[in-house]
């Protein structure tokens, strides 16, 4: 044996030892924040735009949404009591939210913010959900949802009455919500679990699966317990079972999403031209997502993509913490 091959083996030996004895943790380091906040928004999700029920601004997404009206079938609008006002029918789709995904509990990865000092359990999130069987490839994860109204921060694209009164802040944490860690806690507030998280309503999602990874995003809606590939919304927790980390946080943000709207926390801004209004269930195909952080992604895509078409280099070790720009739908009556 030669000395370069025994080098070699002692360093294979060394990396062994060390990955396997010592905790995995992710970079919460984030300097460079400012990017996330605007430079690495993909503007051009936006479109298509809506004007007086006619497309303003064609689509440049992958997505596909041939039963979109939210520019409005008229021409006019009317709101307000007692007195109302006409306008115009207004549609786009607003970058109007982040949610992260952090390996680690209190990593405010957005903003460069390590909180994970007063967390009195061991770090690192991911770990084997209780009911899995051993050697089943299984995560959790942590997520933080923000309020981050680009355009009505940047006062651009809106009319003034259009314009959401908000600024940037903390919407919801998951490490303070004991429900998202127990599966069987959980369905205390969503029973219908039971009926939805098993093998034959996921077989039944097999045509939203095709469709959502098609980018036709509409027919979705009906399937409202599926995900496309990233799996099933039931139960409304953070474990998952899959093997890619692209999977685990497109699954995260569906379910943190659904979870938020089934709390009345989320109203849809696109089911009525005047104000948004609260929703039984989440409209999946009211939202598509783009990863702006860690890696910004090339394309926006519908929620239930396979990482097969939207995951490449994105599983970057030590770097999984990503964040998403939320794009909704969004309707208004602009003077």
């Amino acid at each position: 044996m030669n000395t370069r091959t025994a080098a070699s083996l002692i360093l294979c030996l060394l990396t062994t030892i060390f990955t396997t004895s010592m905790p995995v943790f992710a970079e919460c380091n984030n300097p460079d924040m400012k990017t996330v906040m605007m430079k690495n928004i993909n503007w051009h999700s936006m479109f298509p735009m809506y004007f007086a029920g006619a497309v303003m601004t064609p689509s440049q997404d992958t997505t596909i949404d041939i039963n979109d009206t939210i520019g409005g079938t008229g021409s006019t609008c009317t709101c307000g009591t007692p007195m109302s006002r006409v306008g115009i029918p207004y549609g786009m789709w607003e970058p109007a939210r982040l949610i992260e995904r952090v390996h680690d509990p209190y990593c405010m990865y957005a903003f460069n913010t390590d909180m994970s000092s007063s967390y009195k359990k061991p770090k690192s999130a991911t770990k084997l959900p209780s009911g899995v069987a051993t050697g089943t490839q299984s995560n959790f994860s942590h997520a933080h949802y923000y309020l981050f109204p680009a355009m009505s921060i940047l006062e651009v694209g809106m009319d003034i009455a259009c314009l959401e009164v908000a600024g940037i802040d903390v919407g919801y944490m998951t490490e303070v919500d004991p429900l998202w860690e127990k599966d069987t806690l959980s369905v205390i507030i969503q029973p219908e679990a039971l009926l939805f998280a098993n093998v034959f309503a996921q077989v039944a999602c097999l045509p939203s699966t095709i469709t959502d990874n098609l980018g036709f995003a509409w027919p979705g809606r009906w399937f409202f317990w599926c995900q496309g590939s990233a799996g099933g919304i039931y139960p409304l927790t953070g474990n998952h079972q899959h093997d890619h980390l692209t999977d685990v946080t497109t699954g995260t943000i569906g379910k943190l999403l659904f979870k938020l709207t089934r709390q009345a926390m989320i109203w849809d801004p696109a089911v009525y031209i005047c104000f948004a209004v609260p929703t039984m269930t989440w409209l999946k195909d009211h939202y598509k997502v783009h990863i702006s952080e860690y890696f910004q992604a090339p394309i926006t895509s519908t929620l239930g993509r396979s990482s097969i078409i939207n995951g490449f280099f994105q599983n970057i070790p030590r770097q999984q913490n990503y964040v998403f720009v939320i794009f909704r739908k969004r309707m208004c009556c602009a003077l």
